[in-house]
């Protein structure tokens, strides 16, 4: 049986992760981690899903979530499960021919899959430079 390809943490974490690394080669026994790593460690968590961070940083999940509750980087802010677009002034004709697929890869997370009906191609367009901008920055 073959075993999966390890997935490659995104630039930032590996940061977080050579600073984890050199205070665990430094450390004493049983050292607390210090606030500043656990710090960088819930900042992560703004922009990466809680239970990642926690297995590159190679943390209790549980220590985590606590550290970073109330503060909107637990993992609370999920993307919406759906969300409807509907383009402007569409032609009747159209509208019930034009049906469009668009497929966004994120980095460490879930394919984005938008079906799109009743739209031209110059908004399709559009859209999908949005999304794209969007998968960029967060």
């Amino acid at each position: 049986m073959a075993h999966p390809r390890p997935e490659v943490p995104p630039v930032d974490v590996r940061k977080v992760q050579e600073r984890f690394k050199g205070w665990r080669a430094r450390k004493r026994g049983r050292d607390r981690i210090p606030q500043s790593l656990w710090s960088a460690a819930a900042k992560l968590c703004e922009t990466h899903r809680l239970h990642r961070v926690a297995r590159w940083l190679r943390l209790n999940h549980t220590a985590l979530r606590e550290r970073t509750k109330g503060t909107g980087m637990d993992g609370s802010h999920r993307s919406p499960a759906f969300v409807e677009w509907v383009p402007s002034a569409v032609p009747p004709v159209a509208a019930a021919a034009a049906e469009y697929l668009l497929e966004v890869e994120r980095l460490g997370e879930r394919t984005l899959r938008v079906r799109v009906r009743g739209a031209g191609v110059a908004e399709v367009a559009e859209l999908a430079r949005a999304l794209r901008r969007e998968s960029r920055q967060g």
